[in-house]
């Protein structure tokens, strides 16, 4: 993810469980994967809690909804600098597989606007990409995951659908083992994962089960931010 703007080192990121991730579905019934209550982290710099990300899960026909929020507040030398994040995939089942039905993002990045507002159409996901005031026609395959996390398929992937820049990267991931990680309730064991290719500087963590645990990804700055989990299907 790599969109230029105050906030956007924010969230440059975008995942052996080589097998089990190749054997992974596309889609599940998340809502009884992850609980009712979602996903929930907070957003961490230097040890101080900069903001929130939340995920719902949602129904719609034979499908789902997921609607993803971040908000961020900082205060760097006397500046404030703000960051809101929404993005909503609806998926369905057609013929077998699964197809995205629409994706729409707003990030208002301390005062700089980007938009992404996809449908399906003849088996694409089509529509426009607005970056700032410069509106673009973008088309992209409607089974690609996008860069939202919370699906552990993306571990057999090589690329998706960035919902910071409305581009497709090409990825590879490396495995670095299980460890443990931080979270709000004590330590999570997981395995660690890092970004490489389109995407660097991220890295991931996901349980045994596949749940999405923590993220981590370098400031412009050069200091470390960190999701850490509040809710994650523990």
């Amino acid at each position: 993810m790599n969109r230029a703007g105050r906030f956007s080192f924010l969230l440059m990121a975008v995942m052996g469980l080589s097998g089990w991730a190749s054997a992974a579905p596309l889609q599940r019934d998340w809502q009884q994967f992850y609980g009712p209550q979602g996903l929930q982290f907070d957003v961490v710099r230097k040890g101080k809690t900069i903001g929130e990300y939340r995920g719902e899960f949602a129904t719609a026909g034979d499908g789902f909804v997921f609607h993803s929020t971040m908000s961020i507040d900082l205060s760097i030398l006397f500046m404030d600098f703000t960051y809101r994040y929404d993005a909503r995939e609806t998926w369905q089942p057609q013929a077998g597989d699964w197809q995205m039905q629409s994706l729409k993002v707003k990030v208002d990045d301390d005062g700089d606007a980007f938009a992404l507002d996809l449908a399906s159409k003849n088996d694409a996901l089509s529509g426009t990409r607005q970056d700032k005031k410069k509106v673009t026609e973008v088309r992209f395959p409607n089974r690609l995951l996008t860069s939202q996390h919370y699906n552990p398929a993306i571990l057999g992937q090589q690329q998706l659908i960035n919902t910071l820049t409305g581009e497709i990267n090409h990825f590879t991931l490396k495995n670095f083992g299980q460890e443990k990680i931080s979270s709000r309730d004590g330590s999570i064991k997981a395995t660690h994962y890092q970004y490489q290719g389109d995407l660097h500087d991220t890295d991931v963590w996901y349980d045994a089960a596949g749940h999405w645990v923590g993220m981590a990804f370098k400031a412009s700055d050069g200091s470390q931010i960190r999701l850490v989990c509040r809710q994650c299907g523990q």
